[in-house]
């Protein structure tokens, strides 16, 4: 309800403030964008969240939204350890069901995986 009725900020800054511990969002309440845009973003950012407390455990997290009338970004970011890839190039599943949320609204998503650097992942899409 707070999605359609307030907006993709003002949704994720009320699911995850209350969240343990809470989850910072920064982003603009007063950008507005098609609702299956805003929704896409919402739940990836959510699964975002959640697939990070699952392998970063402990770890701050923050979400970042960003944009102007033309163009919506988001990121996910994480202080835990890192992983390592597949071998093959490949992202998991989950990987994979967040870039397909996002395409499917026209957008693309570029995923940051480094191990050893502090930085469990980024998931960042452009949508515009």
């Amino acid at each position: 309800m707070v999605l359609s009725e307030q907006g993709l900020v003002a949704a994720l800054r009320a699911d995850l403030a209350s969240a343990e511990p809470p989850v910072p969002v920064d982003g603009d309440e007063g950008l507005r964008y098609p609702p299956e845009v805003e929704a896409a973003v919402y739940f990836c950012c959510l699964e975002s969240v959640n697939n990070a407390r699952k392998h970063a455990d402990g770890a701050p997290i923050s979400v970042k939204v960003d944009g102007g009338s033309a163009e919506l970004r988001f990121s996910v970011r994480d202080e835990g350890p890192g992983f390592t890839p597949s071998t093959s190039g490949s992202v998991g599943r989950g990987l994979r069901n967040l870039a397909s949320r996002v395409t499917s609204v026209g957008g693309s998503v570029a995923f940051r995986l480094r191990p050893g650097e502090g930085h469990h992942g980024a998931w960042c899409g452009a949508l515009g």
